[in-house]
């Protein structure tokens, strides 16, 4: 068993795509495309469905637990969408 626990459907309820297949952008990535910092793209995507996120053990008792988000382009468009002002 993997030392990296993954938490994602594979398949997007919106239209039945797999969000396998996507590129998937770093928080960095989205950051930069949208003029934010990267805390506040992790804020944004913490909770959001379809955000792939992997957690890696800490080595260390007392340490924090490092999470990494990868964002399908689905996600991406879908938030950004729902956050435009229109």
């Amino acid at each position: 068993m993997s030392a990296t626990a993954w938490s994602t459907s594979t398949i997007d309820a919106s239209n039945g795509s797999h969000v396998s297949l996507e590129r998937h952008y770093t928080v960095s990535e989205v950051a930069q495309l949208w003029n934010l910092s990267d805390n506040t793209v992790r804020k944004v995507f913490r909770d959001e469905p379809g955000v792939l996120r992997t957690q890696l053990p800490s080595l260390r008792a007392r340490k924090r637990q490092n999470i990494t988000l990868r964002i399908p382009e689905s996600v991406v468009y879908r938030v950004h969408g729902r956050l435009s002002v229109n």
